[in-house]
C-alpha cells in the first residue's frame, strides 16, 4: 500500500511566531514597557495592515517569505490606499526592526531580506507656505469674529518667528529681553531642547501693542489649523494647488484652494522660505533651530542646483 506523504512534511505550517504577523504580536508584547504610548499606536496600527495584506493575498506570511515579492506586495497595497511614499519607506523599516529581532531570536529570514528597502523618491508635492503678498492680505483682513482674530495674529506672529506650533503658542511676555533699541523673544523649543533667540519683528511688537503687551490666547492646535484655514479663505488665498491631501484617513492626489493646506506648520516654512536669501542661512538655521544648514535648505525645499544659481544672483547683485 503507497504511503501518502504529508505535505506538512514539505510545507510545515507555520507556528504564530514564525508569521510575520504573529512574531509582531510577540515583539510588541515583549517591548510594551519600554515603547512610548505613540510607537505602541504606531505598531498596531501596522499589524492591522499586514493583516489586511494577508488577507487580500489570501495567506499568512511567515517570516521567512519577507522577500521582494513581498516587498511589491506592501508598496503596491499601500499605494492602492494612498499612503504617502515617505510613510511606505517608514513602515517598511519598522518591518526590518521586527524581522532582525526575530533573526537575534533564531528565526530564519529570506536570502533576500538583507537587501531589501523601499527607494526614496523625491516629494512632488509644493511646498506650502504663504508668499509676502499673502501675509500682507491676512493683515488687512478687517470685522473677523474674536476667535478668528486670535488666529490671524498666531499665524502673524509665527510667519514671523519661523516656530513650531508647540513654541509660538507657549510665547509670553516674560520670554522679551529688550536690548537697546532691539527686541528678542528668547525660548527653548519643545521638540529638540534647543534654545533659539528669535529677533522680535515689528510684526509681532503691533500685535503685543494691539494686545496690551500680551500675545494672542492659546489654544489647541486642531482649533489653530482649523480657524487658520478660515482666515486664510476670507483673505481669498485660494490658488489651486495639485498635491496628495490626506482625506478620511487616506491620502487623495487632487486640486485643492491653497486654504484648504494651510495648518501650523505653514507660518515656520513661510518664515523660513521668504527671509531665504535676504538672511544667511547661518542666521537662518540658528533662529528656526535647524542643527545643520543642509537641514534648513531640506526644509525649504532648496537643492544644491537652487542654491548655486541664488548665489549667483546675490553675487552678481553685489557687484553692480
Amino acid at each position: 500500500m503507497a504511503q501518502t506523504i504529508n505535505p506538512e512534511y514539505y510545507y510545515p505550517i507555520p507556528t504564530q511566531e514564525e508569521t510575520l504577523t504573529g512574531y509582531w504580536l510577540y515583539y510588541s508584547e515583549l517591548k510594551k514597557h519600554e515603547d512610548s504610548a505613540v510607537k505602541k499606536f504606531k505598531l498596531a496600527s501596522l499589524l492591522n495592515r499586514l493583516k489586511a495584506i494577508d488577507s487580500q493575498a489570501g495567506k499568512i506570511h511567515r517570516l521567512d517569505e519577507v522577500n521582494e515579492t513581498y516587498l511589491s506586495i506592501f508598496v503596491s497595497w499601500h499605494k492602492e490606499y494612498g499612503f504617502a511614499h515617505g510613510t511606505i519607506m517608514r513602515d517598511f523599516k519598522w518591518i526590518r526592526t521586527v524581522c532582525r529581532h526575530a533573526a537575534g531570536s533564531g528565526f530564519q529570514l529570506h536570502p533576500q531580506f538583507a537587501s531589501l528597502h523601499v527607494k526614496a523618491v523625491k516629494d512632488k508635492n509644493p511646498m506650502i507656505y504663504l508668499e509676502p503678498r499673502e501675509i500682507d492680505l491676512v493683515r488687512d483682513l478687517s470685522d473677523l469674529a474674536d476667535y478668528l482674530d486670535n488666529v490671524r495674529d498666531w499665524l502673524l506672529v509665527a510667519c514671523s518667528t519661523g516656530q513650531r506650533v508647540s513654541d509660538f503658542m507657549r510665547m509670553k511676555p516674560s520670554m522679551i529681553r529688550r536690548d537697546q533699541n532691539r527686541s528678542f523673544i528668547e525660548l527653548t523649543q519643545k521638540k529638540t531642547g534647543a534654545p533659539v533667540t528669535i529677533p522680535l519683528l515689528p510684526e509681532v511688537d503691533e500685535i503685543l501693542k494691539k494686545r496690551q503687551g500680551n500675545f494672542p490666547r492659546p489654544i489647541s492646535d486642531q482649533k489653530f489649523n482649523e480657524y487658520a484655514k478660515e482666515v486664510c479663505q476670507r483673505a481669498r488665498i485660494d490658488t489651486i494647488i495639485r498635491v496628495k491631501k490626506r482625506v478620511e484617513n487616506h491620502y487623495k492626489e487632487g486640486e485643492f484652494p491653497k486654504y484648504e493646506l494651510i495648518s501650523s506648520h505653514v507660518g515656520r516654512r513661510s518664515f523660513a522660505t521668504n527671509y531665504y536669501g535676504k538672511v544667511s542661512t547661518a542666521i537662518l538655521k540658528n533662529i528656526t533651530g535647524h542643527s545643520t544648514e543642509q537641514m534648513l535648505l531640506k526644509y525649504i525645499g532648496k537643492t544644491s542646483n537652487d542654491t548655486a544659481a541664488d548665489a549667483y544672483d546675490l553675487m552678481v547683485a553685489q557687484m553692480k
